[in-house]
């Protein structure tokens, strides 16, 4: 669904680079002699702030998904969750190979070679999106009826870290699930963890996503 009149202006391709949006400064390498590494330390400032919309053609769609979703997760059995994600999936999946597979493929095929199936792993990537929103309002609204299996490793370690009196930082890779999952398995385990979250995280970068769609998955 597009809204011409939310639609991209002239200048949408003319927009700022990410380097010239932040400056990237490394503050510190520090290293880890036990595992014969060293573990660096960035920060990123925004030096060329861009004009925040009101509205984007995102933001009536992510609405909607939201409000689907929220019924998927309060009245559909779970068993019904996964193929419902990926048949919404397959709904725009032909305008994001259009606009997004060529850079993904690049990407993908530098880092895993040039046999990999870059189509499937798209699509699979497509519908891992609409696990994770599934996720998002099965945590807020279904918790009465929806109680995952969740496994953490590592557990004794970083407790032992804690222990020592200087804290610990957790790295999450970016999968789909560690969103909400890691952070539920955490708080399962009995772990006192705290994140900073920006307010751009989220699903839109509008005043519109600043304000309604984004804080639930920042809150989470």
């Amino acid at each position: 669904m597009r809204l011409p009149w939310l639609g991209n202006s002239r200048g949408a391709s003319r927009q700022p680079t990410s380097n010239e949006i932040y400056h990237t400064e490394i503050t510190a390498d520090v290293p880890v002699p036990e595992r014969n590494e060293t573990v660096r330390f960035f920060s990123r400032k925004v030096i060329r702030p861009g004009k925040l919309r009101h509205f984007v053609n995102r933001d009536l769609r992510e609405s909607l998904l939201s409000c689907f979703y929220v019924g998927v997760a309060a009245v559909l059995p779970v068993s019904w969750w996964q193929p419902i994600c990926g048949w919404v999936s397959g709904l725009r999946r032909k305008r994001h190979f259009r606009k997004e597979f060529d850079r993904y493929e690049v990407a993908v095929k530098a880092v895993l070679g040039d046999a990999v199936d870059t189509r499937k792993m798209f699509e699979a990537q497509l519908a891992a999106v609409h696990r994770r929103r599934l996720t998002l309002a099965a945590h807020l609204v279904a918790g009465w009826r929806w109680s995952p299996a969740i496994r953490l490793e590592g557990l004794e370690g970083l407790r032992q870290a804690l222990r020592n009196g200087q804290g610990a930082l957790i790295w999450c890779d970016q999968f789909t699930a560690q969103t909400i999952m890691g952070k539920r398995a955490l708080h399962e385990a009995g772990v006192d963890a705290h994140q900073v979250s920006a307010r751009y995280h989220g699903f839109s970068p509008s005043e519109f996503g600043l304000r309604v769609i984004n804080p639930p998955l920042v809150k989470v």
